[in-house]
């Protein structure tokens, strides 16, 4: 018969050794299981941050890499606070829950700036999404060599949804 024995892990309280010896081997098979108790403490309270940096804020509008967006940031200068708008195209977004972000490159003469933004930050005010993009990867670092025309993100199309009555 098959004996399954759990022990706690020394190094990490919140880890289980679960020690399974099987009739075919000779041999012990170790496999380290993660407390669902301490994964949910976890979650909850990133989500409970995330709430909290998000009261009053505009909602985050869906996007994705490819697309062009307008992130508008609140910068402190000296005693005066003002809002800069950030424009460019996405060309990573990483999603970790509390710890998301996104990068956004931006060209501005033969000049190329990256910026990494954390998704939700006090610092961003907005994000508005100006065109949607056609692109087959998760990641578009590949357009840092590019430059002029070979650098264009084709635009999605939307969806035509009305009928058309000029046509008989």
């Amino acid at each position: 018969m098959d004996e399954i024995t759990i022990y706690r892990y020394r190094n990490f309280p919140n880890y289980f050794y679960l020690w399974h010896r099987e009739i075919f081997y000779d041999r012990l098979l170790a496999i380290v299981v993660p407390s669902l108790v301490s994964m949910n403490l976890l979650e909850q309270f990133n989500q409970k941050k995330v709430a909290e940096l998000m009261e009053g804020k505009q909602p985050i509008p869906e996007f994705s890499p490819g697309d062009t967006l307008s992130v508008h940031v609140i910068l402190s200068e000296g005693g005066r606070v003002r809002v800069q708008r950030f424009e460019g195209v996405c060309i990573a977004r990483r999603n970790r829950g509390l710890h998301s972000s996104f990068v956004v490159r931006r060209v501005v003469g033969n000049v190329s700036i990256k910026r990494r933004f954390p998704l939700y930050s006090p610092v961003i005010e907005s994000i508005q999404v100006l065109r949607r993009g056609v692109v087959r990867r998760a990641k578009l670092y590949y357009l840092e060599g590019l430059s002029g025309k070979s650098s264009r993100i084709k635009e999605r199309r939307r969806p035509n949804t009305g009928t058309d009555s000029s046509k008989k």
